[in-house]
């Protein structure tokens, strides 16, 4: 719809206001915000132009550091290619045909992808990788930072799971923030993680990333104290802060056997995307932990 098309239907819908009084006025000033919305949804997709699948050679876009294997498929088959510099537009990586072929029915029509191999290519830059036939790759960056911002962001992803607290502006780092939700919690329980989308908190699903994040820093021994969660600047890696934070809840739900309970759940949930703690009915609709099957 046209500016002019659109100033014509608003001027049409003020004049049935005014025949209609208050009432009217205001029902259609409702609809007339809603249509200017809509309507620039719609000149907004009009303006974007969304690729078509598979319409570009297939690079890491986290990038890759500068000894990995560095590869990249197409859904073409290809005699060559070269890797440029994006901003000079000089190749500095010449590149021959594929080092194999991935045969796949996951693809839709598409039942075959090529693969090619640039890790000889160390030097740090941002490029893109264009081949012989026309196709090109997204920019990507090479360098020995490259996973720094993903991991950052994948650690710090617990801090906005976290159960019966406040999501803060001061460490949110954005708009999902909610206030305190610690009046939900069923008598004696305590922190944990959110589970998905809903306010339910599973030892499964926990467990399985506990795990994980303490055989992380097993492994590596990652010192960072600096992620921007409330513990940030404690003296303890922030990863051993957040992997406490779950077992705290944990130990709150552990049963007087010894056993531990299996969820933290609320009674009912509302359409996806309507629950917000805010709606809870901690009486009404916060259920106790459920037990599991206790040890012999």
């Amino acid at each position: 719809m046209t500016k002019r098309a659109r100033r014509r239907v608003l001027v049409l819908l003020l004049l049935c206001a005014a025949a209609g009084g208050f009432a009217g006025r205001h029902r259609i000033r409702r609809f007339a915000k809603r249509m200017r919305a809509s309507a620039a949804l719609q000149d907004r997709a009009a303006l974007s132009s969304e690729e078509p699948p598979f319409s570009r050679l297939a690079a890491s876009q986290i990038g890759y550091a500068p000894q990995m294997k560095k590869q990249f498929s197409s859904p073409r088959a290809f005699a060559s290619f070269r890797v440029v510099d994006e901003r000079s537009g000089a190749a500095v990586f010449q590149g021959g045909p594929p080092v194999r072929q991935v045969h796949t029915d996951l693809l839709g029509a598409i039942d075959t992808v090529w693969v090619g191999d640039f890790s000889a290519l160390s030097a740090s830059g941002r490029y893109r990788i264009v081949a012989d036939g026309g196709m090109e790759s997204h920019p990507f960056e090479v360098g020995a930072g490259v996973f720094d911002a993903p991991l950052r962001a994948v650690q710090r992803w617990f801090y906005y799971q976290r159960a019966f607290t406040a999501v803060d502006a001061a460490h949110a780092e954005g708009p999902w923030t909610h206030p305190s939700d610690a009046a939900l919690a069923p008598p004696g329980v305590r922190k944990g993680w959110h589970d998905a989308g809903d306010f339910s908190l599973y030892t499964a699903s926990a467990n399985a990333a506990l795990f994980w994040l303490l055989e992380a820093f097993s492994d590596f021994a990652p010192a960072d104290d600096d992620t921007n969660i409330p513990e940030s600047g404690n003296g303890i890696p922030d990863l051993l802060d957040e992997a406490r934070w779950e077992l705290e809840w944990e130990l709150s739900i552990q049963d007087a056997s010894g056993g531990f309970r299996n969820t933290t759940c609320q009674e009912g949930y509302g359409r996806y995307g309507t629950n917000r703690p805010s709606d809870i009915d901690p009486v009404a609709h916060f259920a106790d932990v459920a037990e599991l099957p206790q040890r012999q």
